[in-house]
């Protein structure tokens, strides 16, 4: 499990962009699963990228000062 610290705006955009990825990866994992996943899995995952938008533009202001 990783740890989540207080760090930079740099080393926080870095762990979103990793979890980003990380997420792309398990989208590829639930398409490929046979049957249509269940509506929990999709609303976690879009939840997720909701959650992911909003920080972006944060890092993005953190990153610029």
């Amino acid at each position: 499990m990783t740890k989540v610290r207080n760090d930079s705006a740099g080393s926080l955009a870095a762990q979103v962009s990793d979890l980003i990825e990380r997420q792309a990866r398990m989208w590829d994992t639930i398409r490929e699963m046979d049957g249509p996943p269940l509506a929990l899995v999709t609303s976690s995952m879009e939840r997720l990228t909701r959650l992911i938008e909003k920080a972006e533009p944060i890092l993005a202001s953190r990153s610029a000062v």
